[in-house]
Formats: structure tokens, sequence, C-alpha cells
């Protein structure tokens, strides 16, 4: 499962590693908890998320789906942050 940013990241990798392939799905859920379960079903290698850059407090009372994912994947994960989110 790819947001649109980490679609793009993806495609920048390809080239690097030629072996990535990936899959779009659409499951109702818990975004962090669907995502963790399709990686497994799936036998994933790599969950690739993006971020929206909340701060400290924001992500603690409404949650990050990114922070969800990072804390109960079985496989690496990668977090890329949007260019503007740098700025904050």
């Amino acid at each position: 499962m790819l947001s649109h940013h980490s679609a793009a990241v993806m495609l920048n990798l390809i080239p690097f590693f030629p072996q990535i392939g990936g899959k779009v799905k659409s499951i109702g859920g818990s975004p962090g908890e669907v995502i963790c379960q399709v990686a497994k079903d799936e036998n994933a290698a790599l969950i690739v998320t993006g971020t929206r850059g909340m701060g400290k407090i924001r992500r603690t009372f409404l949650g990050s789906v990114s922070d969800y994912i990072l804390h109960h994947a079985h496989v690496p994960v990668l977090v890329c942050r949007h260019k503007d989110d740098h700025k904050k």
C-alpha cells in the first residue's frame, strides 16, 4: 500500500533496485493496522509511507499512521517527508 508521495519515492528507486514491486489496494479500517496486516499477508519486504510532519503534541493527541507503522510492522519501514515539511 503506497501513498501518492511514497509511490513517487518508489518510482525514483526502481532504477537502482529493479526487483522492487508494489500493489495498490483499497481496504477499510484503521490505516496503521491495515497497512501492517496487508504487509504481513503479502509477505512484503518493506513498507514505504509518508508523514505530514506533525509536532510531538499533535501526534500524541491525534495519532500518527507512520508512527503506528514504525512500532507495529514486522518488516523495515521507510518514512518519507515531503520537501516542504523540512522547513518546519
